[in-house]
């Protein structure tokens, strides 16, 4: 059996048709699906290019296909976009293909209309919360709220009508979004971790003046991430005597925004910008380098990045969001948009080395719950489902109608 899978993220494809992602986790994400389904076809905006960027991986292969959508951009473009979008949604789907929805996401709720109308049964992956990443102050768009409202509405509506429901957090997400109560329900984060990202023993740190090296790692696309909040708290830090530099990995818009924030609270040669690293490997070099990780967002799921930094042995301190207090105790965490708290908690982890030895110790120990093995169990149990059910369903097709196989509107 065939699973189709939404996912809102953009690909490209070259001329002999292959597609390629800027990660290689990309590839690692499809085959996930394998270890159930016989196939796995991925919805996905796709530009089209002479020859794959420099470094881009492909995605697609024996088993593994992705379905081109226009690479439409933002609520005009949809709009713009939206009979084309509809139509290649619709041809995407046969009736004897499984459908996991990625919410939320623009793509799944196009392909939810269909699957209502022909009652097809679906499982959902919940990976994030709208009403956190339209929150004040995350994004700046003049219909922020309404898209706030229109997409907790609408993943309410999908989770109450699917047959399995994956959350990437253990509370958090099932409290606004809850399962209906027939429905298989479970949690795991996208975030796996492989053999590679851990340390073998907890960090040891001995009493020093600093300088302290910080680390933060996040996408700059929006503000989201929180950084020019890291950015005030290290002034503070700095204000108060203590002696800190700052490394932010990643890239995006706002990047010179915070890069002028830096000057500004005159903090040159104390924080270092790298931009975007080329892979895995070089984050966790870049992470590992360093005595602390701060996660300063305004708006999480279950943050990779965290994980990531527990695994390495890293003392952690992040905000109050999502399901950031899942994987951090209060005492390592503080509220969102508070550079004054932020800084206090920063400056009392680092004075304190055995504080630190705690922290490390912990961060390890709860990381190896995200193990990739681990979790890919509990993933393989919601495919099981969702499979179960399109059988099911099939079964009954077959009986009232006398259908073997067809694609909704007789296309493939």
């Amino acid at each position: 059996m065939r699973v189709v899978v939404t996912r809102d993220v953009r690909f490209k494809r070259d001329r002999s048709g292959s597609t390629w992602a800027s990660s290689a986790s990309e590839s690692t994400f499809l085959h996930r699906y394998l270890d159930v389904f016989d196939e796995v076809r991925m919805l996905a905006r796709v530009v089209e290019v002479r020859s794959a960027p420099a470094g881009w991986e492909r995605v697609d292969g024996e088993d593994v296909t992705v379905h081109a959508l226009p690479d439409f951009v933002g609520l005009g473009g949809l709009m713009r976009q939206g009979p084309v979008v509809l139509r290649g949604v619709s041809r995407a789907v046969a009736s004897n293909d499984a459908v996991i929805l990625r919410e939320p996401g623009v793509l799944s709720s196009c392909l939810k209309r269909f699957l209502a109308v022909a009652r097809h049964p679906y499982g959902a992956e919940v990976v994030g919360d709208p009403r956190d990443v339209f929150a004040p102050g995350a994004v700046d768009h003049p219909l922020r709220r309404f898209f706030r409202w229109w997409g907790s509405r609408e993943l309410r509506r999908v989770t109450m009508f699917a047959c399995a429901v994956g959350y990437t957090t253990e509370h958090y997400l099932q409290k606004r979004y809850p399962p209906n109560p027939g429905a298989f329900a479970t949690h795991y984060s996208s975030a796996d971790l492989p053999d590679e990202a851990f340390v073998s023993e907890p960090r040891r740190h001995l009493a020093r003046a600093g300088p302290f090296r910080l680390v933060a790692v996040g996408s700059m696309a929006q503000r989201y991430k929180g950084f020019d909040v890291l950015l005030n708290a290290l002034r503070v830090c700095v204000t108060a005597g203590s002696d800190q530099t700052l490394t932010l990995v990643g890239d995006g818009r706002h990047r010179p925004e915070l890069q002028s924030l830096a000057t500004t609270l005159s903090l040159n040669g104390r924080v270092a910008f790298t931009g975007e690293l080329p892979g895995p490997e070089a984050v966790r070099r870049v992470v590992a380098g360093s005595d602390v990780f701060v996660h300063p967002s305004r708006t999480e799921g279950l943050p990779r990045a965290v994980l990531e930094a527990m695994a390495l042995g890293l003392p952690c301190i992040g905000t109050t969001v999502g399901g950031i207090p899942e994987l951090l105790p209060p005492e390592d965490t503080v509220g969102p948009d508070d550079a004054e708290s932020l800084s206090r908690r920063i400056r009392e982890v680092l004075r304190d080395p055995e504080r630190m030895n705690k922290m490390s110790e912990r961060n390890l120990t709860k990381a190896r719950e995200y193990h990739q093995h681990v979790l890919q169990k509990r993933r393989n149990e919601l495919y099981r489902h969702v499979r179960r059910c399109t059988e099911e369903y099939l079964k009954r097709q077959r009986k009232s109608k006398g259908i073997v196989d067809h694609s909704w509107g007789g296309r493939r």
